[in-house]
């Protein structure tokens, strides 16, 4: 299986744009996320507060640094 992320923009405030490759296929999707970052901030706040285990871990977040650091050295 191959897939590419081939592109990302945001066009509006809570709409995100996507086109994906998959296997040869492109498909195009908007994603919906409105005041994203704000719901981020929340959460994190509750999981000082409150104990609530963070969504996103340090294991996926080391994971998706690595992906953006090869990603920016193809571009090198």
């Amino acid at each position: 299986m191959f897939f590419v992320l081939v592109s990302f923009s945001v066009f509006q405030a809570g709409h995100t744009d996507n086109v994906e490759i998959l296997d040869e296929t492109c498909t195009t999707y908007t994603v919906l996320c409105p005041q994203n970052y704000m719901l981020e901030i929340e959460q994190f706040g509750r999981c000082i507060l409150e104990g609530e285990k963070p969504l996103v871990d340090r294991e996926e977040t080391l994971r998706n640094a690595r992906v953006l650091d090869k990603a920016f050295a193809c571009c090198r």
